[in-house]
């Protein structure tokens, strides 16, 4: 019999590996519109510093 700890761990993969399933399968779609990372952070710094922003 398997322990309630490891069968939250074994839902807790399960569900992060359909997750970087579902990310990789965007990532190779050239229709989504991508952002590189440092425009990221500046978009959430501005955020977060109460800047508005035109996007």
């Amino acid at each position: 019999m398997m322990s309630h700890a490891l069968y939250e761990r074994q839902q807790a993969t399960i569900e992060l590996y359909q997750q970087l399933a579902v990310a990789e399968k965007e990532s190779l779609d050239p229709a989504i519109t991508k952002i590189n990372h440092t425009d990221l952070m500046k978009k959430l710094r501005s955020r977060i510093h109460g800047e508005t922003s035109s996007d």
